[in-house]
């Protein structure tokens, strides 16, 4: 603003054909800063000028351009509006006017982006910052205002506003009319003890204790100068100078309408008695010029002037442009005489403003629009006739509105969205059919298709004429049956792509189906799918010989009938290679299959078991061997069955023996297997005794491996052939009391176990989770399954060691003892798992907090895992995603292609007390995939999938690791 006045001290010697006013464009550059300022507290802009605090200066001898407008801002030769634009008026414009002096009639306005623009639409090119301030007088005074404020007496003459009131009153002295102005708003510039100024503006405005006789002679003075409603028009008249002179401008006789200044005085005199007897006197005057403002301002007038609220006076401003109006948003015709006058020229005089004056009046008597007002207002445009209807229509109404959908589209949607779902099933089709699917798309969650009668009712019709409204559709077993047609599957590409669409790799989770109907989709499920061609996975780094198109494939045990067998699936590929035909393969659907897969992955070791014979009635149960009977191998081609072990009855005084895990050697010549052994001296059912067994591949040749004792079941994890030695996990440890700190409150606690095969010794470590070796043998991590207390935020990355006894990171060989080579501080409550990667030093870490388990509630708890691939010779780590839910990472393939993972596909209606059942489909995924896809949705487009949608749980779906093929 200081520099737009120092701008005008130069209009005098500014020539007339100057191409642009400093005064208009640095005034609104100023405004453009105010509104800027008002959206970030208000979140919209302001049509008034002093609500957002822009005041235009006005010119150097205290004059000030006159508008007809009540809240224009005023500046010396120009008058600024603003117009909001949008739904939220979240945009704007201005304009600066020239009224007075050589700029009269010139335009410029101001667009939303803060660019200047002249009348022909051209830029502006004045730049504020190089007026020459240095020539205006009233610079300093402006300066430290704006700096120091200077409402209080100075402190001291040699103070920076006593220096700066002192030019002012120079000024006013010297008889500038701006400085005069300044000064009357500013009493306690007298205590300078300075020759204060006579001037009628100073002792009308003048903001201190005046009599009152001298308000009423400089009132006097200035009405017969004709200056009297610029004076109290002006920013700088105090209150009760305002009301002096209201009084004489407004007094009976009186005549301020018409004029420039009438409506800005009714606006000021709005709680003065004055200000109702004029309304009274000169109505007729008052309402022509209210309707003589432009459309886009009479609003605000009305407010400013009447007295009415935002919303009514908005309405009254449409109906004088004849657009319908809704029923009670037009203020009552009794509330002044100008209101009534203006109510009755429009519908006297406009046919558009007397339809809607008369359809505001039907539904103000709660009668509702009577059928010929109601067809007169489907005549009007799309915008007028939305106004102008009802919130809510009648199904009638509705259906004479569906005949003007192809004209008023968004506004035939926007009508039938609240009312649609309480129409009847058999109503919407005809109230569809005229809408596009496009335009259907924003009615899908508003036609109460959620209820499962309703869209039983109009599955026909919603299968052949708006698939797009499926999604919205309850499946029940009823609504699922229907689409399984022939007569409405083929409108959707048959029964397998309903299938699929429902419950398959391109289903969204926010279906609603029903357990049944997911029964009854998946039955008979196609199985194997159609095959999908693999991605091209990315060129091997330098010196790196890439693995072979369907080079590896996963073993997978299938349960058929009461048979259990093994088949070779390979991600892309409709065949699944079968690998055993007995159906006896060891485990059951809560136990997985005993298998140990060759170190080339070419061979598979498998178990079988057969059940032990009944004993005859009312004889006991003899000794028997549960777990496995036999002992195989296969190749992973199908070919070269060979029975290496057949396990017979356990040795007398033995209750029963439990044949366990199978490990390799490292050399690929020897298998060990695990015995637990129950009956025996200090064993129990929790800790049986047990033994070790290796088998030669060549000659089948069996015998005892020594060791120390070993306590409960144990899992072979490694034999290294070099060493050598065996690396396994014990569940009940030595006997008698664990060693300090190691204390478990549960009755199994876990080791990890080094076994040296020369001298039968055995290392302890102790293991709070599940251990897993490097593929190179030469480091270890296990999971986390307790909780440990670790600095907030300290996972992932190169983390803080533990607080906890036993600090969960990747450690070096058998080193579980100490702390980890590579800690990583888990948040309490989390877990953590690693796939290491065969091909680079890295390892993928899984992270998802702990979760409670309910076994009647299976299926219910979907985790949020985050993904981090972690630099094992660096420690540093780098999050891929974080809280993905419905994904669980399994396995990681030997070429590091393949992903296996489980990804949710879908959820059906709340069952009983577990609320919705969630719905998974096993996936091979590429390992670039994994990592750089964001949504899970994207995810499951780009997959493999490998099974039928299934019930979410925590196991592999009978996935037993990855072979050659």
């Amino acid at each position: 603003m200081l520099r737009a006045f120092a701008a005008l001290w130069l209009l005098a010697a500014a020539p007339a054909s100057a191409t642009d006013s400093p005064e208009a464009v640095c005034s609104l550059r100023a405004l453009f800063t105010a509104q800027k300022s008002y959206l970030q507290e208000k979140d919209r802009y302001s049509e008034v000028p002093a609500h957002i605090g822009f005041a235009p200066d006005e010119c150097v001898d205290g004059t000030q351009a006159l508008s007809p407008h009540p809240v224009h801002a005023r500046g010396c030769h120009f008058i600024y509006s603003i117009e909001t634009l949008g739904p939220q008026k979240r945009d704007f414009r201005a304009e600066a006017l020239g009224v007075v002096g050589p700029w009269k009639g010139t335009r410029f306005e101001l667009r939303g982006d803060g660019r200047v623009l002249r009348a022909d639409g051209s830029l502006t090119q004045v730049k504020c910052e190089e007026a020459p301030r240095e020539l205006a007088p009233l610079v300093r005074f402006f300066e430290t205002v704006q700096e120091r404020d200077c409402t209080l007496p100075p402190p001291s003459p040699s103070h920076a506003c006593h220096v700066a009131l002192s030019d002012m009153v120079r000024l006013a002295n010297e008889g500038m009319g701006l400085a005069q102005r300044l000064y009357a708003a500013r009493p306690f510039a007298r205590a300078l003890k300075l020759r204060e100024p006579v001037a009628p503006f100073i002792s009308l405005c003048a903001t201190d204790e005046r009599p009152q006789e001298e308000r009423e002679r400089a009132a006097e003075t200035l009405a017969q100068r004709g200056a009297l409603a610029e004076a109290v028009l002006s920013r700088h008249c105090g209150e009760a100078g305002v009301r002096t002179g209201l009084r004489r401008l407004l007094a009976p006789g009186a005549a301020p309408c018409p004029g420039t200044t009438c409506l800005p005085l009714l606006a000021l005199a709005r709680k003065a008695p004055e200000h109702k007897r004029v309304l009274q006197t000169h109505t007729k005057a008052v309402a022509a010029e209210l309707m003589a403002l432009r459309p886009s301002e009479r609003a605000s007038a009305f407010n400013a002037v009447l007295g009415h609220s935002t919303a009514a006076a908005a309405a009254l401003a449409q109906l004088m442009e004849g657009t319908p109006v809704a029923a009670g948003a037009l203020p009552a015709s009794e509330s002044d005489p100008v209101t009534a006058r203006l109510i009755l020229d429009a519908e006297q005089h406009t046919p558009q403003a007397a339809l809607a004056l008369r359809a505001s009046r039907e539904l103000a008597s709660d009668g509702g629009l009577s059928a010929p007002t109601f067809e007169e207002l489907l005549t009007s445009d799309c915008a007028s006739l939305d106004r102008a209807l009802p919130r809510r229509l009648s199904p009638a109404q509705l259906q004479r509105l569906s005949k003007e959908a192809a004209r008023c589209p968004d506004l035939y949607v926007s009508r039938l969205a609240p009312e649609a779902a309480g129409l009847p099933a058999k109503d919407l089709p005809a109230l569809l059919a005229p809408l596009s699917p496009e335009q259907r798309a924003p009615l899908r969650d508003k036609l109460g298709l959620h209820e499962g009668p309703r869209a039983e009712a109009l599955v026909v019709w919603v299968a052949e004429h708006a698939p797009e409204l499926l999604p919205a559709m309850h499946i029940t077993k009823e609504v699922a049956r229907q689409l399984l047609s022939p007569e409405l599957s083929r409108h959707l590409g048959g029964r397998s792509a309903v299938r699929e669409a429902l419950v398959g790799v391109s289903a969204d989770s926010n279906w609603r189906i029903h357990h049944e109907a997911y029964e009854l989709l998946t039955e008979d499920f196609p199985w194997p799918l159609p095959a999908r061609p693999p991605r091209v996975p990315p060129g091997p780094p330098p010196g790196d010989e890439p693995s072979r198109s369907g080079d590896f494939g996963l073993l997978r045990v299938v349960e058929d009938k009461g048979t259990r067998d093994l088949y070779v699936q390979t991600p892309g590929s409709s065949v699944e290679r079968r690998l055993t035909t007995s159906g006896r393969v060891a485990g059951n659907h809560m136990q997985a299959a005993p298998v140990a897969l060759s170190p080339d992955r070419r061979q598979v070791a498998y178990a079988e078991w057969v059940s032990p014979p009944r004993p005859a009635p009312g004889a006991s149960q003899p000794p028997y061997v549960s777990g496995w009977s036999s002992l195989h191998v296969v190749r992973t081609d199908g070919k070269e069955h060979r029975l290496l072990v057949e396990l017979g009855a356990p040795p007398p005084g033995m209750a029963r023996q439990e044949a366990g895990s199978l490990v390799w050697s490292d050399d690929g010549t020897r298998l060990a297997y695990a015995v637990h052994t129950h009956g025996g001296p200090g064993t129990t059912e929790q800790c049986p005794s047990t033994e070790l067994f290796e088998v030669q591949l060549a000659s089948g040749a069996v015998r005892r491996i020594p060791h120390e004792r070993l306590r409960g079941r144990v899992r072979l994890v490694r034999w290294r052939s070099t060493k050598p030695e065996l690396v396994l996990e014990e569940e009940c440890g030595p006997e008698g009391p664990l060693p300090p700190r190691m204390a478990e409150p549960t009755p199994t606690p876990d080791f990890a176990a080094w076994l040296d095969l020369a001298t039968g010794s055995v290392l302890r470590r102790w293991s709070s989770g599940k251990l897993s070796l490097s593929p190179d043998g030469s480091e270890a991590f296990r999971e986390a399954r307790r909780q440990h207390s670790v600095r907030h935020g300290s996972w992932p990355g190169r983390a803080e060691a533990s607080s906890a006894p036993h600090p969960v990171g990747v450690f070096e060989e058998a080193g579980l003892v100490v702390q980890p080579r590579l800690p990583l501080g888990i948040p309490s409550r989390y877990r953590v798992a690693l796939l290491w990667l065969h091909r680079e030093p890295s390892a993928l870490a899984v992270l998802h907090r702990l979760q409670g388990y309910a076994p009647e509630c299976a299926g219910v708890e979907v985790p949020e895992p985050t993904l981090a691939r972690l630099d094992l010779l660096t420690g540093a780590s780098q999050v891929l995603w974080r809280q993905r839910s419905g994904v669980r990472i399994l396995s990681l393939s030997p070429d590091d292609a393949w992903v296996l993972v489980g990804l949710l596909t879908g959820a059906t209606e709340p069952a009983l007390m577990c609320g919705p059942l969630r719905y998974e489909r096993m996936y091979a995924v590429r390992l670039q995939d994994l990592e750089r896809t964001a949504s899970l949705r994207e995810l499951r487009e780009r997959a493999i999938p490998l099974t039928p949608p299934r019930t979410w749980n925590t196991d592999s779906a009978g996935y037993l690791g990855w072979v050659r093929r």
